[in-house]
Order: structure tokens, then sequence, then C-alpha cells
């Protein structure tokens, strides 16, 4: 005979699936919000309304895009974090939002392992290691055993602190030993790379590649561990002598820790979907992304792991926010 209390423990977890269950069966019940946490404009943003328009025509409801800018990210993550975990408000959030360590994050108030679910990627991104076209380095041994041998005398540019771009750069010193001055830049540092006021910068690929094609930069290396389809020819950091360096940039829907597993299941299958659709590969490509789309467990396997890779560099490193 079943003791009374654990009857009444399976009825309510029984219960408990079937509204979960129904809920999903019922989901989305009203509009669905994507917070963007940069402004308007930027692939993220671009890439996030295509999205938007696909999750619309196959979720029956409204999509929209809604960018919360501020504090390098963080103010439209924090609102997503305490919004209600129904699926109706998500995040698309990025690397520097969802793996790099708190402490050199300013206003981050959240855990990204612990306080949001992960639904799916939606795109990546490649960097390159780009010097001036008049500078001597022909390729990645180049600079690193200039660096090397006249430790602080070249400098490098980034997006800001705690950005993708500066942990590339900081991540090869790390490897190799280097001493490089950084100099963070309030937005793209390139035409200083260009105009030869700065040695090196890590960079995105649209940035610079009508400069490249200009002869005014030069590419000595892809910073991915796979070279870019978009720059076959140009081999990775990896390949020329510094296995395991790989750092790209990638964008992917968070929900609220808490949302019910039914919801986020559809969710991500609807994600995917879109993801793989014509319309959204096409966007991607001329925004110069690779389409990301990913299992829930994919994603959080990947999310968790990166987030263990950029505490260590924080840590051994020695970063600082200045």
């Amino acid at each position: 005979m079943i003791h009374p209390r654990v009857l009444s423990g399976l009825m309510s977890a029984a219960f408990y699936l079937y509204a979960a269950s129904a809920a999903a069966v019922d989901f989305p019940t009203r509009p669905i919000t994507l917070v963007v946490p940069f402004g308007a404009g930027g692939g993220l943003d671009v890439s996030t309304r295509v999205l938007a328009k696909g999750m619309q025509a196959a979720l029956g409801q409204p999509v929209i895009v809604e960018n919360k800018t501020g504090a390098s990210g963080t103010i439209g993550a924090n609102f997503v974090r305490q919004a209600p975990a129904d699926g109706h408000t998500l995040l698309v959030g990025t690397t520097n939002l969802l793996s790099f360590p708190r402490s050199v994050m300013p206003g981050r108030t959240y855990d990204p392992v612990v306080d949001f679910v992960p639904i799916s990627g939606v795109y990546r991104s490649d960097l390159v290691v780009v010097v001036p076209a008049t500078s001597p380095f022909r390729n990645m041994k180049d600079l690193i055993e200039q660096a090397r041998r006249n430790p602080g005398k070249q400098s490098y540019g980034s997006y800001g602190v705690a950005t993708t771009t500066h942990f590339c750069m900081e991540e090869l010193k790390h490897r190799t030993g280097t001493h490089v001055v950084h100099v963070p830049y309030r937005g793209a540092p390139t035409m200083d790379v260009v105009g030869g006021r700065l040695d090196v910068s890590c960079d995105v690929i649209p940035q610079v590649t009508p400069l490249v094609d200009e002869k005014r930069l030069r590419i000595l290396g892809v910073a991915s561990s796979e070279r870019s389809s978009f720059l076959p020819d140009v081999p990775t950091v990896a390949e020329q002598g510094f296995p395991g360096f790989a750092v790209f940039t990638w964008a992917a829907v968070m929900a609220p820790k808490g949302t019910p597993p039914e919801i986020s299941r559809k969710l991500n299958e609807t994600i995917m979907a879109v993801v793989r659709s014509p319309e959204f590969q096409a966007r991607a490509r001329g925004l110069a992304f690779e389409t990301w789309p990913t299992t829930t467990e994919a994603l959080a396997a990947f999310i968790q792991s990166e987030t263990v890779k950029w505490h260590k560099l924080v840590t051994e490193a020695g970063l600082k926010l200045d």
C-alpha cells in the first residue's frame, strides 16, 4: 500500500508534468520578445530581426525585437533574467555576456550557466589577426618572434575592455608568453592599424576584408580552430605553430531559468529550423556569419566549456578592467 504522503507527492508531480505539457502545447499564447542587448543596425540586431520573422511565421504569434542597451549588454541580459520563465521573453546573447567571468563585466548580476536556460545557437563569426599592409610581419610566427624579442614595444587595439577582440589577443599573449600593450577603443581600432599607429589587432572579417582588398591591411591568421569559409586560403593561428588556439564570436538564444523543458524544446526546434532556412542562411552569409543551430544540450556544454576557458585566462593572466 502506498503511503498517503508518497501518493500525494506522486499526484503533485503528475499534475505538474501535465500542466507543463499543456502549457507547451498552448505555447506561445501572446507575442514573444527577443531582447537584443546592443543597439539597432549591428550584425546581431539584423540577424535577430530575420530570426524573428521566421519564428513568427512558424509560431503564429508576433515576435518583437527589443533593443535594451547599456553596460556592455548586461542591462538587456539582466532584464531577461528577471522576466517570467514562460518562454515569451528571450535573450539573444553574445560571447562576452554568456561566457566571460563576472569580474570583468561591470553591472553583471547574473551567472550565465545558472540563471539562463540555453535554447539554441544562432550564428558564429570568425576573427582574424591583422597588421598594416606595410608591416614586416608576413605570418603569425613573425609577429610572435618579434614580440618575444621586444616585450612591450608593440601595441594592439580592441573594441574595448572585456570584448572578444580584447580576449582574443590576450589569449594569444598568454599562450605565447609575450607582452603586447593593449589600447582599448570605444569602437573599431581598424583605421589606426591601417595607419600604423597600432601594430596589430584581432578583428571581425566584415570590418577588415575591404581594407585587405585595397591592400591597406594584411591578415596573418584566422583565430578560429578551422579555416573560415570566407577566407579559405588563409591559415589559422593554430596551423601556424600555436595548436589549440581558437577564438570566435557567437550568438545564442537564452531563456530565463525555470522555463519548462517542453517550451524550451519547442523554441529550440523552431529556432533551429529558422536558422537552417535559406532566407536566414543568405542573410548570415551577407554578414560574414556562419549559421550555428544547436541542440539545447550542445549549447549548454559549449557555454560551460567557454566559461571555464575564459575564467582560466582571466585568472592566470591577471586581466583587469583598466
